[in-house]
């Protein structure tokens, strides 16, 4: 089975501070069992090309790692 992560649940693990319950909750998730959808990574990627130019680069590698790693 897998569960589709959307937007909200991946900003909840990216913030500079992570959302505790949202970290709790996808680290009981058996391995490569998230997903998300092309449209919620690149409202994501979007997102970060707002950020300040001395934290987009880092922020969008970081992002597309984890859409590597840690989503099927």
């Amino acid at each position: 089975m897998r569960i589709l992560v959307d937007t909200c649940v991946i900003v909840g693990l990216i913030r500079s501070r992570p959302a505790a319950p949202v970290i709790h909750w996808a680290s009981a998730q058996p391995p490569r069992t998230l997903a998300t959808t092309r449209v919620a990574q690149a409202e994501i990627l979007r997102a970060m090309t707002l950020l300040p130019a001395a934290r987009q680069r880092d922020a969008i590698k970081a992002a597309a790692a984890m859409f590597d790693e840690a989503f099927l």
